[in-house]
Formats: structure tokens, sequence, C-alpha cells
């Protein structure tokens, strides 16, 4: 949502990241999905760790690839 704004998504990201981080991001424990929103039209799936199991997807990849790549992007509510 554009009434989010930049440095409020950026410390949502933060909170997602240190929050995963206390979980084991493998396969066999916790599968993680990421999705962000700006409008009904603008739904973006960022990380899917849940409908394939693939060997890049790992706590590491998560919190050093994975998250740091996505980006805001303003819209509706």
């Amino acid at each position: 949502s554009s009434s989010v704004g930049q440095a409020n998504f950026l410390s949502e990201l933060k909170f997602v990241r240190k929050l995963l981080s206390d979980f084991p991001v493998v396969s066999t424990a916790t599968r993680v999905a990421i999705v962000t929103f700006s409008s009904k039209s603008n739904v973006v799936p960022r990380v899917d760790y849940i409908s394939h199991s693939r060997a890049h997807q790992h706590k590491c990849a998560l919190l050093s690839r994975e998250i740091p790549a996505i980006t805001y992007r303003g819209g509706g509510t």
C-alpha cells in the first residue's frame, strides 16, 4: 500500500527476517512463502518454499538473497 511507505516496508521486511532467523527453514521443517500486495490486481509471490522443494531453498538463501531482493511497490490499499 502507498500508505505503508518505503521506510515502513523495510521495517516490515526486517521484522520478517528477524522472525525467520529463529526457525529452521528447510523442506523437512519450516517452509516459507512471502507475498506482497498493493491492490487486488497487484499480488506478487516473492518467495515460495512451499509449492516445490529445491536444494537452494534454505535459511541462508532466504535471509541473504531472497528477502533482500524484495522491493517496495506502492499502490492502493
